[in-house]
């Protein structure tokens, strides 16, 4: 059909050239636990939402993408990281499969991340679901760990109408959000609901990352993976601890050699 005044409602597309090489780098390593990783990462987004006004929402739907993203991030690097320092969980994962792609993509250390690279961990159910399925760990119900997990879940509904329909909730998101879908609703932040948001993510980490690192002495200590003796222990001890332990909050024992000591004299005695 030719080209008449009445057809032209826009402009005409043009040819662009997208040099992906130009668009992404080598990626970073960061010496920090998964959990300090991510308060890093937090922090940064937290600071960036207290410079923006209240008519920014385009920015502060961006930092919103952004937390639940260092979120997901930290369910990933844990995950991945118990592959490494753990026996039980490398055990339980060894059924599953990985994309030969994987293979020859990630490093040796980093294999993990492609047997849940496929995977969401933006929602209650993806993160329990792969718990279950990578480490062999229930989450239960009605315990706090899933109702800190089940709050991020919000947070994600929220994030997956700023993705995918500019703010706008799908009558979903406000069942989900707990919302009457009787008329239609958007995300609206600022910068003080903004810190609620990050808080909610804070509370879901936390509660992760206790969780995890119980259930994993528990079962090293019920299948009699340690011997009571530093020297035996310390080569699963230690990069575990290193893998949980955060710096940044700095309770309970920085040294690993002095947290298990502690523990050895009240579990394994």
């Amino acid at each position: 059909m030719s080209r008449t005044p009445w057809l032209e409602v826009n402009k005409s597309e043009e040819a662009v050239r997208l040099d992906i090489s130009q668009l992404c780098s080598p990626g970073v390593f960061v010496e920090l636990s998964p959990i300090d990783e991510y308060y890093s990462n937090s922090l940064l987004l937290l600071l960036r939402s207290g410079e923006s006004s209240f008519s920014e929402q385009w920015m502060l739907r961006l930092l919103l993408l952004g937390q639940v993203s260092v979120t997901e991030t930290y369910f990933r690097r844990i995950l991945s990281g118990l592959l490494n320092v753990c026996p039980v969980v490398r055990r339980t994962a060894s059924a599953e499969t990985v994309a030969l792609g994987a293979v020859f993509y990630y490093k040796s250390e980093d294999l993990g991340y492609g047997l849940i690279e496929n995977a969401s961990m933006s929602g209650v159910k993806e993160i329990k679901s792969q718990t279950q399925k990578v480490a062999g760990v229930a989450i239960p119900n009605n315990s706090s760990i899933s109702a800190a997990i089940e709050a991020f879940d919000k947070v994600c509904h929220l994030r997956h109408a700023t993705v995918h329909f500019h703010g706008e909730l799908s009558s979903r998101n406000a069942r989900e959000l707990g919302i009457e879908p009787s008329e239609s609703r958007a995300v609206w932040l600022t910068p003080i609901t903004f810190q609620a948001i990050v808080g909610t993510c804070h509370n879901a980490v936390r509660a992760y990352n206790r969780f995890m690192f119980e259930r994993v002495l528990e079962r090293w200590t019920g299948e009699g993976l340690l011997q009571s003796d530093w020297n035996e222990d310390r080569k699963l001890f230690r990069p575990l601890h290193k893998l949980f332990y955060s710096n940044r909050d700095g309770v309970g024992i920085r040294r690993p050699y002095s947290a298990y000591l502690q523990f050895r004299a009240r579990v394994l005695k």
